[in-house]
């Protein structure tokens, strides 16, 4: 097998990964991530294109400084691709732009001098060496359990390709390397073999990274709930047992919080329910930014929430839902020219020991949220005495223990 073969093969395989990850990236909404790593073989393909079409067609110094241009674009494509991946908002557009226009402008003043093959393959090996590094560096930062093995993957052969270009700018002035491209040398045989065996296996570690991410999104939408953004009842359930019995195994305090909004029938019969809709989205909102990360907050069925705090015992489990209810009292939302006021009803419950169940825990929650309706809505009680934990609950204490929550 000859060179010009074999860059036809490595052309056939980068097209071939770019059709596929750019189809990919169309059909499924949540893969189009794709399109940057797709746009990153089509130009690294079109690179190899002009390499096979060089000594037939044009007989300039320019296609080998295009070529090499194109091959550097496809690689900070890729890393805009993963840069995405990672910060949705991220763009090394800008920075790779002016990577590629330097490049361009030290090689075509390196074709000045003696030896200037050799110094522009030395340039193009550091240049793109050194964006290959930094779409390492992305993918070796924290991700999702499901998505760390690809990611690694992916970095591994990265700094496989890295490497190869990194020894070929080493060795450029060192042994010389032909201007002509189709010269059959063993150094640049096996480099092209060894970057068709690496492109072929980053488009598959992309497709997994990417197929791994859609897996995750349907999991999340799966566990939430679509109008509020929080957890659905299913996904308390699971993630509510898990947590009671980690604080049984610490043997640590568990409090839950059954909170309903008030009035929230009269409020759909006055504003509507598309204002009632975004009441809630709102109150869920302003809910889970007071509560903590290791806190959980679901919707439980219509306006009712439940609220999950490990390592809460009873006076602190009432702080916190005093503090919310004071803090949801202030909400004011708005809505087609409304402005809408709410309230809400809160009990508390605390788990009692190793015979406690998790249904038995959200029973005594709901009992206690019906004890402050009946109260007049718009305040908190404890289940069980909640004479006695009423009286815990003033906006003075509140204040005071407010460290406690």
């Amino acid at each position: 097998m000859d060179i010009r073969t074999l860059l036809f093969a490595d052309l056939v395989v980068q097209v071939c990964c770019g059709a596929g990850l750019l189809l990919m990236s169309g059909s499924i909404p949540g893969l189009k991530g794709l399109r940057w790593f797709a746009w990153a073989y089509g130009a690294a393909g079109t690179g190899l294109l002009l390499a096979i079409l060089h000594p037939s067609v044009l007989s300039n110094s320019w296609p080998l400084l295009l070529g090499r241009s194109l091959l550097l674009l496809g690689a900070v494509l890729m890393t805009q691709g993963i840069a995405e991946f990672v910060v949705p908002t991220a763009s090394v557009l800008g920075w790779g732009s002016g990577l590629v226009l330097a490049f361009g402008a030290l090689d075509a003043f390196s074709s000045r001098l003696g030896r200037g093959n050799d110094l522009a393959v030395s340039l193009f090996g550091l240049a793109f060496g050194a964006q290959l590094l930094v779409s390492i560096f992305v993918l070796l930062g924290d991700h999702e359990p499901s998505e760390r093995a690809p990611s690694r993957t992916i970095a591994w052969t990265l700094a496989g390709v890295a490497a190869l270009s990194l020894s070929r700018a080493v060795l450029a002035p060192l042994r010389g390397i032909s201007p002509d491209l189709l010269a059959n040398d063993a150094f640049r045989f096996g480099g092209l073999v060894l970057y068709m065996v690496f492109s072929a296996g980053m488009a598959f570690g992309f497709v997994w990274l990417m197929t791994a991410r859609l897996r995750n999104q349907l999991e999340q939408q799966a566990r939430t709930d679509a109008l509020t953004g929080v957890l659905n009842r299913r996904a308390l359930d699971a993630e509510g047992q898990r947590e009671m019995a980690a604080s049984l195994r610490r043997n640590a305090p568990l409090a839950v919080l059954a909170i309903d909004i008030d009035h929230f029938k009269r409020l759909n019969d006055t504003h509507g329910h598309a204002a009632g809709d975004v009441a809630l989205a709102a109150a869920a909102r302003w809910l889970a930014h007071d509560l903590r990360s290791s806190d959980l907050l679901a919707r439980f069925g219509g306006e009712e929430f439940i609220a999950v705090l490990p390592d809460r015992d009873a006076e602190r489990g009432m702080l916190v839902a005093e503090r919310l209810r004071s803090r949801l009292e202030t909400l004011e939302v708005e809505h087609d020219r409304q402005r809408i006021r709410l309230t809400a009803s809160f009990g508390v419950a605390v788990l009692e020991g190793e015979n406690d169940a998790w249904g038995q825990l959200l029973r005594r929650a709901d009992h206690a949220l019906y004890e402050a309706k009946r109260a007049g809505r718009n305040c908190v009680r404890m289940a069980g005495d909640s004479a006695a934990f009423a009286a815990v609950v003033t906006p003075s204490s509140t204040r005071i223990f407010s460290g406690l929550a």
